[in-house]
């Protein structure tokens, strides 16, 4: 598509040109365009002349930048709806100088020939010539003269040259001194320009705009613009003012302004130019030409070659308007009348006009073809192109199945623009190898070609849109088609599209096909540039395709060679030598060797390789032995260097091997000796010592063991680079390993039929270490510590430490100096664990930091770590029951007030109770221990005051040994009293149980001078709520003096602690189980803070036997039942009280 006139195939834009603004700096433009070659159009163009200067200003610089936004050319386009800009329709703009040139109308008048026939002709005439247009084929002088159809300049001649619109940018004054003088210049310059614009007979749109300078605005400034526009005679519609310091929105409402007002004008203008084509078709007569033709069999073009032009003018003008139905039409009725008996078939294949024809029919075809596409006529467009069914290969397959509901549109399976660009490329190659083949007698331009002469070629080379074959490939010294230079510039083009989509392969690809065609040219500099600047990030090293980058890198060195660029070619060998590429013949795989014919650069170049950025024939790998080690201990390890070069490639010497590494451990170096030892191909080498002459060849390795490497601190170690050193009077080379290899290591030994290699570090990085501390040889030991320990005792352990260190050291446990202990000595340290009261395990950390006195820099520590479980050692039940006080109550009617003497008595005044705390206490111990003493004590009271509480009731007053799992029974008489006689509130007992223990034999437990801690374990007892105000019965048993087997007294005391008369109704139940003398029923009456006793004799029918009196006592006003309590040597269940017979 390239090799097609651009305006010829191009889609058509209303031109609008800018006169008269121009950047800051720049000179005025003469013609509309470099590039644009017309016809006599400097010779015979009419010029539109001023010489006002332009507007170069920094509001001009702003408004050009707005204006020429709005140019459509390279913008996708679409009949339907232009979308980017302002308007219905898109405009091609163009920047041009104050004077400009338009072409020619007519064509010059030919010079007359001065052979005797002409002149007879002229005479014979007798008329003046006819001028025509100078692209016209009635011209002598036309590139279509006498029977070519059309020609791409007419295209251009409307697209490029004549403008719809002259839009001419004026400065409009501010300054009132100056306003009379400077509007009546652009009075009299604007109506110079108008007088020559209609002179030149082109309809095209006049357009005036104002800028105004920086400035206050006058108060007449419309007067002034209203008396240019009357002076000049123009419409309102083609004079725009911009306003002084305009904002952002004045320019985009200026340039909106003059492009909408321009919609209209334009569209008029082709439509003008089209209704006189029309004119002229419709004429139905062939205009005479200027000179008729008189060489040859030339005749002029017939009557349906001239309706051809006109329907292909009518077509471009009305795509011009962006009318695409109409164009259509008018290509199809052109492309029809090409193709018809009377103009293609009669053109011979010969003859220059056919491939004007062919040409021709290719431009109608891809305007058709556009405007159906414009007009979503898709189906007509596969129609009007059916050898597009035969290229299937241009669309490519998607790279995964689509499904039934997705729909892929046609362009999004086409190439992109580089795809085609590169196939342009290789159609160039193949084009220059065709040239290549041209015989010399046809490389050779004829003096006088005849007719016979262009057949013969015609029939053996075909130069539509191709050169002659002597422009093509003319003999030497005359300039020709440059290949080269074709294929360059596709291949930069390609690669660009190529680099925007990411397929970085491709481009590689391209730039090597770029440096072979420099190259070819003798560019080694470009061609060497081109190739440096991806050799380092090639990604076909990264991937592994050897043959491509092998061919890279040769093409590099030559490149290199003849530059004489040292360094680029120690780079490139030093790859070429791994053996995955393949070994060329007859080649010398030497790095020395490789620049020996360079001249010498001084200073010597000095290479950095690193292994992830090239492929080395050198590899290094650095392997610990064992995951851990010790501070001050050696490390074992082991370097290997190996080789896969080209089995005739010349050995190297490495002058210096450094390891370095993260972390504590100082860098190995391991320096070449003078006496070089040399390996053998696939021989591997051990040494234990140091590297001697590292001279690597083909699968030769050299195996280190580097075993002393003490490392003083702690921490991970890891292997951080490899370096490897070559020195030689040109170059210096660094090859630097970074990245040990993923793979499973391997430990090379001697065995008895070499070096054997066997896989270690499974699982784990053998490039690193974990530096341990060094090991203490001091023993913590606790000889006394027990398996269990009880809350609230204290743990008293000692702690032997003892130094098994071949020399003396000085030690401290726990910030605690011990001093120095001499080897196979002990030291003990006694420690106490105090308050204790939570039961729960511990975990228990002794450390001990010591260093040696023969190396104090070298600390060294030891911990143990003991798991201590502390639980409580006794858990209890309780139970408070009722007991009868023994002082009598107070008198209800002789009552007498307490004296002051006493701050208690004075206090508490009331009822006193007496009350009974029964403790089971069990031992959740894991061995005997032996109780002290047992205690109750009085955390709190509310509603009354205690009295006294009394000692443990046991039957051993002594220290008592309780068993695992074995229960203590005591019992506290406790004394309330009320806090006044009518308080009738309820008391709250807050109390706790308070042992005293020890183990057995602990005053053994430690052999320290600590003295001996008897612990007391206090548990919580539940709140007791007493109703101290409410009635209640109590039951007492005393056996009787007399001798009578089964005989007791049995009391039941009725107390009334409220401030009301109560009434009881008392009856004894008979029984069985016993005979009674006392009252059967009677009924008591009570008096407030009073109580009553009823004495019951029993008699037992039995021994060793419990019985259970039935006393029923009930209120008589409330019909309540009082629950009968017992006492000390009384049982309850829930029938009443129980008592033993014994």
């Amino acid at each position: 598509m390239d090799a097609y006139p651009l305006d010829y195939v191009g889609h058509n834009l209303p031109l609008v040109l800018l006169s008269g603004i121009e950047p800051a700096g720049q000179e005025s433009l003469h013609l509309p365009s470099s590039d644009v070659t017309y016809p006599q159009l400097n010779e015979n163009g009419i010029q539109i002349f001023s010489d006002f200067p332009p507007l170069t200003d920094a509001t001009a610089k702003r408004l050009l930048v707005d204006l020429l936004a709005e140019d459509a050319s390279k913008s996708p386009w679409n009949a339907r709806a232009y979308g980017g800009k302002v308007g219905g329709i898109g405009f091609r703009v163009k920047r041009v100088g104050r004077t400009y040139t338009l072409p020619p109308r007519k064509a010059r008048p030919p010079i007359p020939s001065s052979s005797p026939s002409s002149s007879n002709h002229n005479e014979a005439a007798g008329a003046p010539l006819i001028l025509h247009s100078p692209i016209s084929p009635l011209t002598p002088a036309s590139p279509t003269y006498p029977d070519g159809i059309a020609t791409p300049l007419w295209v251009t001649k409307h697209q490029s040259l004549v403008p719809a619109a002259f839009v001419n940018f004026f400065p409009l004054t501010l300054d009132s001194n100056m306003a009379s003088l400077r509007d009546n210049q652009l009075k009299i310059e604007i109506n110079s320009l108008k007088k020559d614009w209609t002179s030149s007979g082109y309809k095209t749109r006049f357009v005036v705009a104002l800028i105004c300078e920086d400035g206050p605005v006058p108060g007449d400034i419309n007067d002034r613009i209203s008396s240019i526009r009357r002076a000049t005679n123009l419409d309102l519609k083609n004079i725009f003012v911009l306003p002084p310091t305009p904002s952002q929105e004045d320019f985009r409402d200026f340039v909106r302004s003059l492009f909408s007002s321009l919609q209209g004008p334009c569209v008029e203008y082709y439509r003008d130019l089209s209704k006189h084509a029309r004119r002229k078709r419709n004429r139905g007569s062939i205009p005479p030409p200027t000179a008729p033709p008189t060489t040859g069999t030339s005749q002029t073009l017939a009557a349906q070659g001239w309706n051809i032009r006109y329907e292909f003018k009518l077509g471009v003008f009305a795509e011009f308007r962006q009318e695409i139905d109409a164009a259509c039409r008018s290509y199809e009725s052109a492309y029809a009348l090409l193709f018809g008996e009377e103009v293609f078939e009669t053109i011979a294949g010969w003859s220059p006009r056919f491939d004007d024809a062919r040409m021709l029919a290719d431009v109608l075809a891809i305007r058709i073809i556009r405007c159906l596409l414009w007009t979503e006529q898709t189906t007509l467009a596969v129609r009007q192109t059916p050898i597009q069914s035969r290229q299937a290969p241009i669309y490519a397959p998607p790279e995964e199945t689509i499904s039934a509901n997705e729909r892929l549109y046609p362009w999004e399976l086409l190439h992109h623009a580089g795809y085609w660009l590169n196939r342009a490329a290789k159609h160039t190659s193949r084009r220059r190898l065709l040239a290549e083949k041209i015989p010399d007698e046809d490389r050779s331009a004829p003096t006088q070609a005849s007719p016979a002469q262009a057949k013969g070629r015609s029939n053996v080379y075909d130069t539509y849109l191709a050169p002659e074959p002597f422009d093509e490939y003319p003999l030497s010294g005359s300039n020709g088609t440059n290949h080269s230079k074709l294929i360059i510039s596709y291949l930069t083009a390609s690669s660009e599209e190529f680099s925007k989509r990411g397929q970085l392969r491709m481009v590689e690809s391209q730039k090597l096909d770029m440096a072979r065609e420099h190259m070819r040219l003798g560019e080694w500099e470009i061609a060497l540039d081109i190739l440096q600047s991806i050799w380092p990030v090639l990604t076909w090293r990264r991937d592994g395709w050897w043959h491509l980058m092998e061919e890279f890198g040769w093409a590099l060195r030559e490149c290199a060679h003849h530059v004489g660029h040292s360094e680029t070619i120690i780079r490139v060998d030093w790859e070429l030598m791994n053996r995955c590429f393949t070994p060329r013949v007859g080649w010398s795989y030497d790095l020395k060797r490789g620049v020996v014919d360079l001249p010498t650069v001084e200073p010597k170049p000095s290479i950095v390789f690193k292994e992830e950025e090239v492929i080395s024939f050198l590899s290094a790998s650095f392997a610990f032995q064992k995951l851990e080690g010790n501070v001050g201990e050696p490390l074992q390890s082991q370097l290997v260097i190996g080789s896969c070069a080209h089995g005739s490639a010349s050995p190297i010497s490495l002058t210096e091997v450094k390891v370095t590494f993260e972390g504590s451990l100082r860098p190995i170096k391991l320096q070449a000796s003078h006496e070089a030892a040399i390996v053998a191909c696939n021989q591997t080498e051990i040494s234990n010592i140091t590297l001697s002459d590292s001279l690597l060849s083909d699968s030769a390795s050299i195996l280190s063991h580097p075993s002393n490497l003490p490392s003083m601190i702690t921490g991970e170690v890891k292997v951080s680079s490899i370096t490897l050193m070559f020195e030689d009077d040109r170059f210096d080379i660094t090859y630097v390993v970074t990245q040990q290899p993923s793979k499973e290591s391997v430990w090379w030994t001697l065995g008895k039929k070499g070096a054997m290699s066997r896989r270690i570090g499974k699982d784990r990085d053998t490039s690193a270490c974990n530096i341990l501390p060094k090991p203490p040889k001091v023993l913590i030991t606790t000889p006394s510590l027990r398996n269990h320990y009880y809350t609230d005792e204290h743990m008293v352990l000692d702690v032997l430490v003892d130094n098994e260190e071949d020399e003396p050291a000085e030690i401290s446990v726990e910030r605690r100096s011990i001093g120095i202990v001499d080897a196979t000595c002990r030291r003990t340290l006694p420690l106490m664990f105090t308050d204790t009261s939570m039961p729960q395990d511990y975990e228990l950390e002794i450390s001990a930091f010591y260093h040696l006195v023969s190396d104090p820099a070298t600390p060294i520590f030891k911990t143990v770590t003991l798991d201590l479980s502390f639980i409580r050692p006794f858990e209890a039940n309780y139970e408070l029951m009722p007991r009868v006080h023994p002082d009598a109550w107070p008198d209800f009617f002789h009552l007498d007030e307490p004296g002051f003497s006493d701050e208690s008595e004075s206090r508490a005044h009331g009822l006193q109770q007496r009350w009974c705390l029964n403790c089971k206490i069990i031992s959740f111990a894991h061995e005997a221990l032996l109780i002290d003493e047992v205690e109750v004590t009085v955390n709190g009271i509310a509603g009354g005051l205690v009295r006294q509480v009394g000692p443990a009731l046991r039957k051993d007053n002594n220290a008592a040994e309780i068993l695992p799992e074995q229960v203590c029974e005591c019992d506290f008489n406790i004394e309330l009293q009320r806090l006044a006689l009518d308080d009738r509130q309820t008391t709250t007992l807050n109390l706790s149980l308070d042992i005293r223990w020890r183990r057995q034999g602990a005053e053994v437990a430690s052999s320290s001078t600590i003295e001996a801690f008897i612990p007391k374990t206090t548990l919580p007892i539940p709140r007791f709520v007493i109703p101290m105000g409410e009635p209640r019965v109590l039951a007492t048993v005393m056996p009787s003096s007399s001798a009578l087997s089964g005989f007791i007294h049995l009391n039941y005391t009725l107390e009334n602690p409220s401030m009301h008369l109560l009434t009881f109704n008392i009856t004894m139940e008979a029984s069985d189980q016993f005979a009674f003398s006392g009252p059967k029923s009677i009924a008591v009456q009570l008096v407030p803070l009073s109580r009553h006793t009823i004495q019951y004799n029993l008699l037992a029918t039995g021994k060793d036997k419990w019985i259970q009196p039935q006393l029923v006592v009930v209120d008589s006003y409330y019909n309540k039942t009082l629950r009968v309590l017992p006492t000390e040597g009384m049982k309850a269940d829930k029938k009443g009280i129980l008592i033993h017979i014994a």
